[in-house]
């Protein structure tokens, strides 16, 4: 149980200098999860879902 719990310390170590890239990532997720769930509620489809 320790070695688990060091190696997600170690982790968390690697991805601190990185922890600014999550509020745009989050909000970036959220917009794309809504404009897909527009397109699909009005009936367009992404183009790799197009038959061609």
């Amino acid at each position: 149980m320790e070695a688990l719990q060091e190696r997600v310390e170690r982790i968390v170590e690697r991805l601190k200098p990185w922890s600014w890239l999550w509020p745009p990532m989050a909000f970036a997720a959220g917009l794309g999860s809504f404009f897909r769930l527009f397109d699909v509620g009005c009936g367009i489809r992404p183009l790799s879902w197009a038959r061609i």
